[in-house]
């Protein structure tokens, strides 16, 4: 499914244009276990939004993950990084 040794994927947008609240929506298929953990990126270093002007709120019937940023730095990538299953539950 993913390539051996790839532990996360993500989605990622880079704020190029002033914003007053950006929104991602991440959809994963109902039966892939994950944990999402929302980042900021800047100069190459990942820091957790956790404490920022943030939300991440999930919806663990559909699997779906929001997450919404009052007024995103510019110039910084924003992404809702997910860790990747080793395999894809039966049933």
């Amino acid at each position: 499914m993913y390539p051996k040794g790839r532990d996360t994927e993500s989605t990622i947008v880079t704020v190029s244009n002033p914003i007053g609240m950006l929104e991602i929506e991440l959809d994963l298929p109902r039966r892939f276990p994950s944990t999402v953990e929302p980042l900021l990126e800047h100069l190459g270093v990942k820091i957790p939004l956790k404490g920022l002007s943030c939300t991440l709120e999930q919806d663990k019937s559909l699997n779906r993950w929001m997450l919404r940023f009052k007024n995103p730095p510019l110039g910084h990538r924003i992404s809702l990084d997910w860790t990747v299953p080793d395999r894809w539950p039966l049933g």
